[in-house]
């Protein structure tokens, strides 16, 4: 067996990516859809890979599939009902005595309440 050079081991080849324009995957893509079309012949008659042809299907089946616009719809919210307090009551039940005070005059339940516990 011959003996290599470190060199010629290591020795990578970079092949280029070919980079086709959308133009031409959509002339492609509308080729493969026509009825009785191959997707292996066409991408033989035109030199590519057929598996690359079958991404480029995937992809614009996907984008077929979306929605056209990302944008948030509106959605109307409606404020909450704004209660008057001076309609709302607590009732105090204490001692046989049931009182329904107004919510807007809380603060001065208090000291009743004492009073009448005591």
């Amino acid at each position: 067996m011959d003996q290599l050079s470190d060199k010629t081991l290591f020795n990578k080849v970079t092949a280029k990516r070919r980079k086709y324009t959308p133009e031409f995957r959509a002339k492609i893509v509308a080729l493969c859809q026509e009825p009785g079309s191959s997707v292996a012949a066409i991408a033989q008659q035109y030199g590519l890979n057929a598996n690359l042809v079958h991404k480029w299907r995937r992809r614009h089946l996907m984008q077929d599939n979306r929605p056209s616009s990302t944008a948030f719809l509106p959605i109307p919210v409606l404020a909450p009902e704004q209660v008057d307090s001076a309609s709302q009551t607590v009732r105090f039940e204490l001692n046989g005595l049931s009182v329904d005070w107004p919510l807007a005059h809380i603060d001065q339940a208090v000291p009743w309440l004492k009073a009448l516990q005591s």
